[in-house]
């Protein structure tokens, strides 16, 4: 014969179910809470990988969804946060922009993703920034990084035609740089510079005043953090894209 449960043992089972259930729903975000959960037994580095993962995703995700012929006619941009974060109404008012930016990525784990930035028409230019993050987080020595974007021009020109103008961006400088950091980028940029000639695509030098100080550095009332610049270095950008950009910066004129 059984004994029965106490009405509030009965109670307690069931309160721990509800629990678990709720917490397992949090911690995929299904339902509120789950930054403050994953808080507690998350450490930080991890949630922020996690986090910037799932960005790519949900990026990637929203590139699938655009219409097939999106490109078409317009300019395409690729590259880390400083693309995504582009103010493109402001900066190109009227022109027809694709921004494929991917936040956190690395040349490595762009070209691992490539594919899945590239849309299915063919623009009419494309502008890439790359090598910041490479410079400044290294996952792999910098030549190695950087000796990947031929290789991304020639997908590029595989996929969308070989006379395809391509633009790449000079790293830009940040906020805060010693002055080994300085003598980093000023390398970096050379090697990008040799690049693209090496490859026919047109080349920006993006760490020169305005946006860079006298002192090499990042001028802060043109940017909104250490890496990022704000609208109006962001409009400063533009017109050196415009003016100095070849046939896809002419592409974005007035």
């Amino acid at each position: 014969m059984s004994v029965p449960v106490p009405p509030f043992l009965r109670a307690l089972a069931f309160a721990g179910v509800c629990a678990s259930a709720y917490g397992m729903l949090a911690w995929t975000d299904s339902v509120p809470g789950g930054w403050k959960l994953r808080h507690f037994f998350e450490d930080p580095a991890v949630e922020g990988v996690r986090n910037s993962h799932l960005h790519v995703f949900r990026r990637l995700r929203a590139f699938a969804a655009e219409e097939p012929g999106s490109a078409r006619g317009a300019v395409l941009l690729l590259g880390s946060s400083t693309i995504e974060r582009w103010p493109l109404a402001d900066c190109f008012p009227g022109k027809r922009v694709v921004n494929h930016g991917l936040s956190d990525t690395s040349l490595e784990l762009e070209e691992r993703l490539f594919n899945a930035c590239l849309p299915a028409a063919t623009p009419l230019g494309v502008v890439l920034y790359e090598g910041s993050l490479d410079l400044r987080q290294p996952t792999e020595p910098l030549a190695q990084a950087l000796a990947r974007l031929p290789r991304l021009a020639q997908r590029l020109r595989v996929r969308y035609g070989p006379n395809l103008p391509i633009t790449l961006l000079g790293i830009l400088p940040a906020r805060h740089m010693d002055a080994a950091a300085t003598k980093a980028l000023h390398e970096a940029n050379d090697t990008l510079r040799v690049l693209a000639r090496e490859n026919a695509l047109t080349f920006v030098e993006t760490a020169r005043g305005p946006i860079e100080g006298l002192d090499g550095l990042l001028v802060e009332s043109l940017s909104t953090d250490e890496l990022h610049l704000n609208p109006e270095g962001y409009r400063v950008l533009a017109r050196w894209l415009i003016t100095e950009g070849g046939e896809t910066g002419r592409a974005l004129a007035p």
